[in-house]
């Protein structure tokens, strides 16, 4: 807990290290999963923020998706070399991702780029270029996962991904996807290039090429058992050669520290798998000509259809799904399948030709919607996948699995069986404000749920929107991927945004370059990033982005960078030019925890308003490694900035201008406290413009020491919450009985608890095993947290004064356990009950003793004296001189009514008569209503026996004061760096 009574200053002034020749490994020595964290070889829980190498997508030569020159001629001999950026160039790069605080890269390839000349010819200059690309990320101690990249299947098909051989080999023709609409491709648009509609190649998702080829890939054993590709089923084909293409990257990266792991590929698509009729549009998404399954098969085999065009900004789309217009297509009546090759799905019975008409007609509408997609095929695919790569390379690799993008509504999220994959793996979603992505319009107060079909208006709505979806994502990883890690793979802005105003709009006749809602959309969405504590990939840095083209694949213009952007941060601390070309830096690049030791209290909080960090965590004490955390020097603290410490004490390891700038803070917390607090805070104290002094440091600090009593209370409150219900139960248990809410039977007991406040009566149900080996309180004290004991409930609602206090088993064990440890005895102003047993064995031996069924404490227990639960828990509130709201007449009156009865403190006293001076259920945390006359306290048992003999009424004039500590000390403030 904060120390906020001993606060310590640095009586020494912070060391300063300078990076070491070679730099430190940061990345991957080791990084791990653990439950739901990424951890390293300390144990220390890690926060990967990392960025996509966007530009790998296409190859080196001609490989911008507007150039035509070569498309198809270059189809076997592209080269991938050079992509994402060349190796002469990578020091600048990575130098340049690690100065801005990022630690994660990852590392976009592409089947193609591996296996482009043919079926199992590799690229070995490229995997040998990949191999140096790495080893260059490890020497700036950047950790990197292999990210198989491909977006509708491939570059011939308006993505990128697996080579043009694939189509062949299935008897598609690349050159007439664009007259036959079965690909909306770049290169062989029909219009002005710089006009290709905005965000539109993902409707290549359900056209001919790409449905056909993702449906064979996943299930061609299954909707195509006739297909063969030399003599396998085209299923096997396909996955066998994408598989062994992944493998030798892994065979040609292994022996490299800093590889985490491979995604299994990038945003899997489902085909046709899971449409329930192909003659209609499915998924929210539409945009320009836009077939249904169907009518794409139909233009396919040489039919000319009349298909509905759609605009992506049109409310006529978007409201009722109406097209704005229809079209011919395909009026040259043209194959999209090679001469002597008919279509696949014909040949299986999905459609014919009507022998009157001449027509194709439909006949199994829902002939794909008998499989589920994740869990027949994706879930299958990534055992077998995971147990190759890592043969190829590492058993501890991770393994990121990702599903289509949610918002699509392609399919549901299978359930995985993390052990059959051995376990290391990582639920990696993808995430993107859908509004500001497709739209390019960024609007604080208003977003659009594409899930749910439902607009959110009000800035507090589209907040509350941004942390559901996280929430989700979260959550997904818990209930459908075992838990495991959840790492947000893809997230980020487009630049061009608002009418492409970051590279000039008219103000004032003058072309005014702005970068302001650029800054403010990436800043929102990394808050609700740090929000939720997610780690996530950026998308993306595209080392050659130019702005006329932006990203170089399909006008997309996501990129972080640009060689032509405007300096942001000045020559006089950027001399060598590291953050040159940075674009809404400050938005990103921002302090944070890198490596804590331990877990954290609630979540960091940047705020952006005055570039202030606060990091609150409770320390493991296994870990003897140093809190890590990063921060921007050179972009949000240039004229300083102070580190304030709650114990304990920090060093500084600087980088030089050269580096970027940037500092890291190694926080060496004070082990005999629990709770521990570092901020960061521009040069005058907490972001205020001035150091905290006087009567504000005061305020500040008695802030503080609320906050942290606040807390101190409810885990105490929590703790003996927890105790008494056990209590309760085993009374129950002891008389054979059944108790309120419980139902007992011989393998356990049942006790529920009605949650107040509302109309809705939630039930909270709690199973108790009475075979089992741990209390309650000894499996709080056992939680991965590392909580020593502090149990954190999970009921609604408090058990009533009389359920805490009316207890007849004295868990002294528990108690014991609870008081001695080192949160209630942080402060030696604070020491525990006299003749209190600092023997773990001891105390463990009650607790022992109450698990058994005995009713009372051993007789050997120092405690066994008279002295029952209820007494025992007034003190260990009143260790602090309390006034928590529970202290009122009911407690006492409980209390007394235990048997032996309580001997009441006379510190209770005082407090029931301040308690009964504002009425029998106020509180610090209640508001009195200021129209009520207090009332005459209750007279009790326990003032009827004398324990509270008093003068009658004689509060009234002089109501006693409850004892006050001491106010606090300043926090601790580190030295100021410029």
């Amino acid at each position: 807990m904060l120390d906020v009574h001993k606060p310590h200053y640095s009586d020494a002034p912070a060391l300063i290290k300078t990076p070491s020749a070679a730099v430190r490994e940061y990345a991957r020595l080791h990084v791990n999963t653990r439950d739901s964290d990424f951890v390293d070889s300390a144990g220390r829980t890690l926060s990967l923020r990392g960025v996509n190498l966007g530009g790998a997508k296409f190859p080196t030569k001609n490989g911008r998706t507007h150039i035509s020159d070569g498309f198809f001629e270059g189809m076997y001999d592209a080269s991938f070399v050079g992509r994402p950026f060349p190796l002469a160039e990578a020091d600048t790069h990575f130098n340049r991702l690690r100065a801005w605080g990022l630690n994660l890269v990852r590392l976009t390839i592409t089947w193609e780029a591996v296996e482009h000349e043919g079926p199992g010819i590799y690229d070995e200059e490229y995997l040998a270029y990949l191999t140096a690309l790495v080893e260059k990320a490890r020497l700036f101690g950047l950790a990197v996962y292999i990210d198989p990249h491909q977006d509708v299947w491939s570059r011939f098909s308006g993505g990128d991904g697996a080579p043009g051989w694939t189509f062949e080999k299935v008897g598609l023709d690349v050159r007439a996807f664009q007259e036959t609409g079965a690909a909306l491709v770049h290169q062989t648009y029909a219009g002005d290039k710089s006009a290709f509609p905005r965000m539109c190649w993902p409707t290549n998702l359900h056209k001919l090429a790409c449905a056909t080829m993702f449906t064979l890939f996943w299930a061609g054993n299954a909707f195509a058992p006739n297909f063969e590709i030399d003599g396998q089923s085209a299923q096997d084909y396909l996955q066998g050669h994408y598989t062994r293409a992944m493998v030798k990257v892994a065979e040609a990266v292994f022996h490299l520290p800093n590889v985490l792991g491979f995604g299994t590929m990038n945003e899997p698509l489902p085909g046709y798998i899971g449409i329930r009729a192909l003659d209609k549009l499915s998924g929210p998404l539409k945009n320009d000509l836009m077939p249904t399954p169907f009518e794409g098969m139909a233009l396919g085999s040489g039919f000319e259809v009349k298909v509905g065009r759609y605009a992506i900004d049109s409310l006529k789309c978007l409201a009722l799904g109406m097209p704005l217009s229809t079209e011919l297509t395909n009026s040259g009546k043209r194959s999209a399948w090679l001469p002597g090759r008919e279509c696949v799905w014909r040949q299986h019975g999905v459609w014919d030709v009507n022998s009157l008409t001449g027509l194709p007609r439909l006949l199994e509408p829902n002939y794909f919607a008998k499989k589920d997609f994740g869990l027949d095929f994706y879930v299958p695919f990534t055992k077998a996948f995971a147990r190759d790569i890592r043969t190829a390379g590492h058993a501890d690799w991770l393994i990121f699995v990702e599903m289509p993008p949610a918002d699509l509504g392609l399919c549901p999220f299978p359930i995985f069986d993390t052990e059959h994959l051995g376990g290391g793996v990582v639920h990696a979603p993808h995430w993107y404000d859908q509004l500001t992505l497709f739209l390019g319009k960024f609007v604080k107060w208003a977003s659009f749920d594409v899930q749910k079909g439902s607009p959110h208006f009000g800035a507090g709505s589209v907040s509350r929107l941004r942390s559901r979806q996280l929430r989700e994502l979260l959550h997904q990883a818990g209930t459908h991927v075992g838990g495991a890690p959840t790492m947000i793979g893809e997230v980020g802005i487009p630049f061009d945004m608002h009418e492409r105003e970051a590279y000039g709009g008219l103000v004032n006749n003058c072309v005014v370059p702005t970068m302001v809602n650029c800054e403010a959309a990436l800043c929102a969405t990394i808050d609700a990033l740090e929000a939720s504590h997610l780690s996530y990939a950026l998308w993306c840095y595209a080392a050659d982005h130019t702005p006329e083209w932006g990203d170089g694949w399909n006008r997309e213009d996501l990129s972080l960078y640009s060689e032509t952007a405007a300096r942001e941060v000045p020559l006089e601390s950027d001399p060598h030019g590291v953050h040159l070309g940075g674009r809404a830096l400050a938005a990103f690049v921002r302090p944070y925890v890198q490596a804590v030791a331990g877990t954290l209290v609630g979540t960091p909080v940047y705020d952006a308003a005055t570039r202030t960090y606060e990091l609150v965590f409770r320390h493991d004490p296994t870990i003897t490694e140093p809190t890590l955390v990063y921060v921007p020097t050179a972009v949000q603290y240039r004229d300083g900035y102070e580190v304030y410490i709650s114990d304990g004490e920090y060093d500084l390891e600087m980088q030089p201008a050269k580096a970027g700038g940037f500092v890291t803070v190694r926080y060496k917390h004070d082990p005999r406290k629990q709770i521990h607090t570092l901020t960061v805070a521009p040069k005058g104290g907490l972001g205020k413009g001035r150091a905290p002094t006087g009567i504000f440091a005061g305020l500040v600090a008695a802030f503080t020491k609320a906050f942290s009593k606040a807390t101190s209370y409810r885990s105490e409150w929590q703790t003996l919450e927890k105790l008494a219900l056990e209590n309760k139960i085993a009374r129950e248990k002891r008389k054979g009985g059944v108790g309120r809410r419980g139902v007992a039977d011989g393998s356990g007991y049942i006790a529920e608890k009605a949650a107040a406040g509302g109309s809705d009566r939630a039930t909270e149900r709690l199973v108790v095993d009475g075979s089992e080996s741990e209390s309650f309180a000894e499996k709080a004290s056992n939680t991965p947290d590392g909580s020593s004991g502090v149990f954190v409930s999970p009921f609604k609602t408090r058990l009533s004064t009389a359920d805490l206090l009316l207890t007849d088993g004295p868990p002294s064990g528990q108690l014991r356990r609870l008081e001695s440890s080192s949160e209630m005895q942080e402060d030696s102003s604070h020491p525990g009950q006299p003749g209190e047993p600092s023997n773990p064995a001891e105390a463990h031996a009650g607790s022992r003793a109450y698990e058994s069924g005995q009713s009372h404490a051993p007789a050997d227990d120092p405690h066994n004296s008279g002295e029952t639960y209820a007494t025992r828990a007034l003190n260990l509130l009143l260790q602090r001189n309390s006034t928590v709201p529970v202290l009122d007449s009911a407690v006492l009156m409980a209390a007394n009514q235990t048997d032996p009865p309580a001997a009441v403190p006379e510190q209770a006293a005082g407090l029931l008569r301040v308690q009964a001076a504002t009425g029998p259920y106020a509180g610090p945390y209640r508001r009195r209503p200021s129209s009520r006359v207090p009332p005459t306290p209750p007279v009790s048992p326990l003032a009827a026996r004398g324990a509270l003999a008093r003068p009658k009424n004689s509060w009234d004039d002089h109501p006693p004061t409850v004892p006050r500590t001491p106010p606090p000390r300043s926090p601790v403030r580190g030295r100021t760096y410029f």
